[in-house]
């Protein structure tokens, strides 16, 4: 036998009775335990655990314990403010508009602050991709990963060769290329060939340019998932990740089983196509991201721009659909976002 400390916290307590709540409860357990062995001895529901520290450690529900562990136990959290995060220091957001973000300093303090270790800062045009490389050798609150790329609605022909010139220069120190693709919903490319044609043209010579380096690429798709799908399988592209990804599930299967990626936001909120495109996909297959500082909205209609502290929001909501406690979601998608990136 052996004999640990165990703490519930806040709503957990509820399953406890009357005068176990609220404290260190000393529990004698057998030999070989683990941490979900606690939880069935309560009747506790392993997706109503948010996070579990042994001795002040993250750790899974498969960790076995040992005599004199201190164990702490965390619940899902109904309010997006989840405290505990801090003790992980483990996500990463793999997709961020850094240049757009304004009192930047505050900003990476709080993201710091809520548990991000690291973020993925994506370029747009030729003005960003030298800003956000500017930007990253300032910057010592966290790691900053570069992806430099020409997004499709914010191609510069007059540009496109000083941009090309300039990614492939920084080529060795980014970690993958984009944000780039296709976006047939924006502006007049709706009703445009022309325009059409020239997003293919960009988004070709920078997925041969991804295959020369065999960097990954970070894929915009708006309204273009087939397209863009079949141009990065076709220019053999081994890693992709398909960004924000709320497309037809057919395509996302192709995605899927072609060993590509497709990242969530804190729209899982209350986007029908996005929550369901989580729900379908594997959670090896996904990473977490804020599109900061995208503006979103909630559920009660309230609006907020984005932070990369909100890839906490993306973690809550995705911990919810795919009924995996907290601490292992970010485990897993911290994983996701070092083999795609190599990081």
């Amino acid at each position: 036998m052996i004999k640990v400390s165990v703490r519930f916290y806040e709503e957990l307590n509820d399953y406890l009775p009357e005068n176990m709540r609220k404290k260190d409860v000393e529990l004698d357990l057998s030999d070989g335990s683990k941490v979900k062995d606690i939880l069935n001895k309560f009747s506790i529901p392993s997706q109503e655990v948010h996070l579990v520290l042994i001795n002040g450690k993250n750790s899974l529900l498969e960790t076995k314990l040992n005599s004199g562990d201190r164990v702490s136990i965390y619940p899902i959290f109904e309010t997006i403010d989840i405290s505990p995060i801090k003790i992980i220091n483990a996500v990463i957001d793999t997709h961020v508009h850094l240049e757009e973000i304004e009192n930047l300093d505050q900003v990476l303090l709080d993201a710091k602050q809520s548990g991000v270790i690291g973020l993925v800062a994506v370029g747009s045009d030729y003005t960003s991709n030298r800003k956000i490389i500017e930007l990253s050798k300032e910057i010592k609150t966290l790691k900053i990963y570069l992806a430099l790329g020409i997004h499709p609605t914010d191609i510069n022909l007059d540009e496109l060769e000083i941009t090309m010139k300039f990614i492939e220069q920084n080529i060795s120190g980014i970690v993958a290329i984009g944000e780039i693709g296709l976006d047939y919903w924006y502006g007049s490319v709706k009703k445009s060939q022309s325009e059409r044609e020239t997003q293919h043209k960009i988004f070709e010579l920078q997925l041969v340019l991804a295959k020369k380096y065999s960097k990954p690429v970070i894929i915009h798709s708006r309204g273009a998932w087939q397209e863009c799908y079949e141009m990065v399988k076709n220019k053999n592209i081994e890693k992709a990740v398909f960004h924000w990804y709320s497309g037809p599930i057919d395509v996302l299967s192709r995605i899927i089983h072609s060993g590509y990626f497709i990242s969530v936001t804190p729209v899982l909120e209350y986007s029908k196509e996005h929550k369901l495109a989580a729900e379908q996909t594997p959670l090896e297959n996904i990473l977490i991201e804020t599109d900061s500082p995208v503006k979103y909205k909630t559920v009660t209609g309230e609006t907020y721009i984005a932070e990369p502290k909100d890839v906490i929001r993306t973690l809550k909501h995705l911990s919810a659909i795919k009924k995996i406690p907290f601490d292992e979601l970010v485990q897993v998608t911290k994983e996701n976002a070092v083999n795609l990136f190599n990081i």
